[in-house]
């Protein structure tokens, strides 16, 4: 299973994509597989462009200077350049996020960061060097409506109106915005997709305490995490390669990682397929992961991997990103399910297009 993995792989990545791979598999850990990598580049300015679209350049820039890799001068300027850029864009994000977190404290809602600054203060020698566009935050689904109550009152509020009974039934969160503010998504399930719903309390009650800029915080327990992180970039195609490097950390950075665990509540979750899928592809960036029991067939491997490649970069209908999501259901009875959700979605916009009063009409 995975030599199909990477064939395939190989045989659609473009040379900036298969170069950048080859970066990534070796970074952190090896710096002279670093250096050969970097010596087999043919066009630093197009590969320092798909860094950026990875969400990769500040760790292709750290990297290469812990190798002592001379980039081309007017390339390595505009890398700088796009890295300071960066760095200011995430100190802005840890004071939005510390004001957020201080105002949930207030109030004494339960609330855990995902990915974002907690994730890069964590796994990264550098936090800056991990690009973040806005804030996740888990709660209760019990906490929903407090938690709404709380950032309006900071003034972030939800476009179109408080969600409506059918998108807290369909999603796994909302997006609340500000002016001149990071964009905050409030997830009131850890996840909703692949034929299953991970719910938010588990993850909640296992969470362990993480001081972010001198404010107590939760994070979720590496186990949880890493099914997290896995579901998050599943759900999203796995488009940038910066989210499998964040589980690679993870990975090396957690000796007491229990893989037994992992197993045991993707099983529970009912998303084995999906985390396989992904965990597949951070182990040939070099991560010591081992093979989940379940692992999708040959023949589904192969057809996921042609629908992700198809449906990504593209302005495909919702159809085609819900097949690839049921692709990666653990049964029969739940593609279907999942299936069936999707079309009533899709059904939904279209009818919203034409029939706007049948759209949000407040909170249940």
């Amino acid at each position: 299973m995975p030599f199909i993995h990477t064939l395939f792989n190989r045989l659609f990545m473009i040379g900036s994509e298969r170069e950048l791979f080859a970066l990534i598999t070796a970074a952190p850990q090896d710096p002279a597989g670093f250096r050969e990598a970097c010596a087999r580049i043919d066009d630093w300015e197009r590969l320092v462009e798909c860094a950026c679209e990875q969400g990769v350049a500040g760790v292709i820039h750290s990297e290469a200077q812990k190798a002592g890799v001379v980039i081309p001068a007017d390339v390595a300027r505009k890398l700088e350049r796009r890295v300071g850029i960066g760095w200011l864009h995430q100190a802005w994000l840890r004071a939005t996020l510390a004001d957020v977190l201080r105002a949930f404290a207030a109030r004494g809602t339960r609330v855990a960061c995902l990915k974002g600054p907690a994730l890069a203060d964590r796994l990264y020698a550098d936090p800056g060097l991990r690009p973040s566009a806005d804030l996740d935050l888990l709660i209760a689904d019990a906490d929903f409506t407090a938690a709404i109550e709380t950032l309006s009152a900071l003034g972030w509020h939800a476009e179109g109106g408080h969600p409506d009974r059918f998108h807290r039934w369909d999603r796994h969160d909302v997006e609340l915005v500000r002016s001149n503010a990071p964009a905050v998504e409030l997830h009131f399930r850890a996840m909703r997709g692949f034929g299953t719903v991970v719910p938010s309390e588990d993850l909640l009650a296992r969470a362990r305490s993480h001081r972010l800029d001198g404010i107590d915080t939760l994070v979720l327990s590496p186990e949880d995490e890493v099914i997290y992180l896995a579901l998050h970039a599943a759900w999203h195609l796995l488009e940038r390669l910066g989210w499998l490097y964040d589980i690679k950390l993870l990975v090396l950075g957690r000796s007491e990682l229990n893989w037994e665990t992992v197993r045991s509540r993707a099983r529970d979750f009912r998303v084995e397929m999906a985390l396989a899928f992904v965990l597949g592809r951070v182990r040939e960036l070099g991560a010591p992961v081992p093979e989940l029991r379940r692992q999708p067939t040959r023949a589904r491997a192969w057809a996921t991997e042609r629908v992700r490649r198809f449906v990504l970069g593209t302005p495909t209908p919702p159809f085609f990103l819900t097949g690839f999501q049921t692709l990666l259901c653990d049964s029969a009875p739940a593609a279907a399910t999942f299936l069936a959700q999707g079309l009533v979605r899709m059904a939904r916009v279209r009818a919203e297009k034409y029939l706007p009063w049948i759209g949000p009409q407040g909170t249940p």
